[in-house]
């Protein structure tokens, strides 16, 4: 990283565009497990569950973030509610992130939350990212995870059953989601930024 002394005479520089800080002048370029693809349905469990989504990345990089999906249909929203964390495998939380802040109703599509610190993650190791939800609302693809992997710039989700189950979920408090979803894809993402 470079580093700019900030005066007045950059200041004034910097706004009548005549100079640039190097740090802001190409954002950084982030995966996606799904980017702009949308989940197919909204579920109803009617009680609160936790989905869990596998993937591995194919380079060495950084967890900055994860995501979750709403839409327009969402009517029973408790964003209050929404808990998101990274697992590695079937270990321990590396990082969680709840959102009790918002008090109102963000608009729909994916909604973003970042990581401070940013979470290591080396190439081919399997995490699973979580989504947990009191209403028992969720968004998915059915079956979208049992024909192949899904490759989306450096992030591969594993299909299902290739070596385990993937989309699984529970609706009993304090487990691992170890019930079997047959291949869904959640509407549950990472932000993943290579080294």
């Amino acid at each position: 990283m470079q580093h700019v002394r900030i005066t007045r005479r950059r200041i004034a520089q910097l706004l009548a565009g005549v100079i640039t800080l190097p740090d802001m002048a190409a954002p950084f370029v982030y995966d996606t497990l799904w980017g702009n693809l949308a989940p197919t349905t909204l579920q109803n469990n009617a009680a609160p569950i936790v989905l869990e989504q596998a993937f591995k990345a194919t380079v060495a990089g950084w967890i900055i973030g994860l995501r979750f999906y709403m839409d327009v249909n969402d009517t029973n929203w408790d964003f209050a509610w929404y808990a998101d964390s990274l697992f590695v495998a079937r270990g321990a939380a590396m990082v969680s992130y709840l959102d009790n802040a918002n008090v109102t109703k963000p608009l729909p599509g994916w909604q973003q939350r970042y990581f401070h610190p940013r979470q290591p993650l080396a190439a081919g190791t399997v995490v699973g990212v979580r989504h947990y939800s009191r209403s028992g609302l969720y968004y998915s693809t059915p079956g979208a995870l049992v024909a192949a992997d899904i490759v989306n710039g450096n992030l591969t989700t594993t299909k299902h059953n290739s070596p385990r189950p993937n989309g699984r979920f529970t609706t009993t408090s304090g487990l691992f989601p170890n019930q079997n979803s047959a291949g869904d894809r959640y509407g549950i993402d990472v932000l993943f930024l290579k080294k």
